[in-house]
């Protein structure tokens, strides 16, 4: 006589649809990786996650590449709705900029394993077409800013690029400091990541003389 089967099991492995598996796998591995960081994500363990056989991903994921773009895909599109939300405050363009920022970095401070995910190594060959369309929408709000900022200058693409690449190079620089724990005390002085970036952006360093070589 066959040992009865876990019913609670049996009803999850019979509960997704195609597309729905798809989602939930995705779901899973954002998890994981939210919580325990890139290296403890499989597709075995996203499986197991959501009680589905071992093989069941690769119905949707051929390896361990092709999930971690999905991951990426949502990492980024958490990422420009924190900055829509962030932007709703905003008073005016200066101040839009100022939100971008500071949602950027406290995206990062909030979930650094995925932000590390998202710029890291491992999602540098891009094969999803979804992946490089949605990796692309928070820089290119950053250009739109940029370019509503410089006004007439703006005609001028090249300055829209180097005002939007500077931006983006001073919170993307401060939001990596953040999650490699370079700046804890500063971050603690601050209360938290947002406040420390929005102090960090809307403030000027000191001037200092010339270095002397």
């Amino acid at each position: 006589m066959p040992p009865p089967r876990n019913q609670k099991t049996s009803k999850k492995r019979t509960a997704y649809h195609h597309g729905d598996l798809r989602r939930a796998l995705v779901e899973a591995g954002l998890a994981i990786v939210d919580q325990d960081g890139i290296d403890a994500l499989s597709l075995r363990n996203a499986a197991r996650k959501i009680g589905v056989s071992q093989a069941a991903p690769y119905a949707h994921f051929k390896n361990k590449h092709a999930i971690l773009e999905a991951i990426g895909t949502v990492g980024f599109n958490m990422l420009s709705d924190y900055m829509r939300r962030f932007e709703k405050k905003a008073r005016d363009l200066p101040s839009t900029l100022t939100a971008y920022g500071v949602a950027y970095v406290s995206f990062a401070a909030d979930h650094p394993h995925l932000f590390k995910l998202m710029f890291g190594a491992e999602l540098s060959q891009r094969d999803s077409e979804e992946f490089i369309v949605t990796a692309a929408k928070a820089y290119e709000m950053i250009v739109d800013i940029s370019r509503d900022l410089l006004g007439e200058d703006a005609a001028d693409e090249s300055h829209v690029s180097l005002h939007a690449m500077y931006s983006w190079s001073v919170v993307h620089g401060l939001a990596n400091l953040i999650v490699d724990g370079k700046l804890n005390e500063p971050l603690t002085e601050a209360g938290s990541a947002a406040a420390l970036a929005e102090q960090m952006l809307t403030s000027r360093p000191p001037i200092v003389g010339p270095l002397k070589g």
